[in-house]
């Protein structure tokens, strides 16, 4: 099903599938097609699964002599459990045609995403590469917790030394809950109208977050 024009890969795959991976695949196209071509043309018009794919083809190309890659990230894919979908972007990323139309495909997820995809040989066969994420270290924590609020625009040190070794120490390194920490953090440290967040905070936070888990 690799060989030949998109027309020919796509009516190769509607003709080998059955009905149920030609529902997922009519979905899956129909929700990328709103938000990659809808969203840039205002045309909300239903579509099929022929007519989406059409779209995509035609703006990708567009967006390729443009000089403009395009990005389809599937964010938490560890989360995807029907197998089928994974067979749909298989067959999307066959597509993908350097120099005339390019689409780039990015699985995000937590550890448990890699031993799903190797158990998909033809799809863990069409990856470029793989990049896991260590726990980030102390020095990395600081950097990257400084510069997300930088980022938001605050030039403040809300969080104290001994407040990023907590969150540090807490978190384990690990983005994910270095992100819920803080973001608790910095709710419960604005309904109180402080202006400096101590390990003390932090510590306190970790405790009542899993309070509420517990509950």
């Amino acid at each position: 099903a690799e060989q030949g024009d998109p027309a020919t890969r796509k009516n190769a795959f509607f003709h080998s599938s059955a009905g149920g991976v030609q529902s997922v695949f009519a979905e899956l196209l129909g929700y990328i097609a709103s938000k990659l071509v809808h969203a840039a043309t205002g045309d909300h018009r239903p579509v099929t699964a022929d007519s989406s794919l059409q779209m995509i083809e035609q703006h990708l190309t567009a967006l390729t002599a443009a000089g403009t890659k395009t990005i389809l990230l599937f964010d938490d894919a560890q989360l995807i459990e029907d197998r089928r979908v994974f067979g749909v972007i298989q067959s999307l990323m066959n597509f993908s045609q350097p120099g005339k139309m390019e689409l780039v495909t990015i699985f995000a997820g937590q550890l448990e995403l890699v031993s799903a995809i190797k158990r998909m040989r033809p799809l863990d066969e069409r990856m470029a590469f793989k990049c896991l994420l260590l726990p980030l270290s102390l020095e990395e924590t600081t950097q990257y917790v400084t510069g997300r609020m930088a980022a938001a625009g605050c030039r403040a040190n809300v969080f104290s030394t001994d407040a990023l070794q907590a969150i540090h120490l807490l978190s384990s390194g690990v983005p994910r809950r270095i992100n819920r920490l803080c973001d608790f953090a910095l709710l419960v440290g604005y309904s109180e109208n402080l202006a400096r967040l101590t390990a003390e905070h932090i510590h306190a936070v970790a405790e009542e977050m899993l309070s509420a888990m517990a509950a």
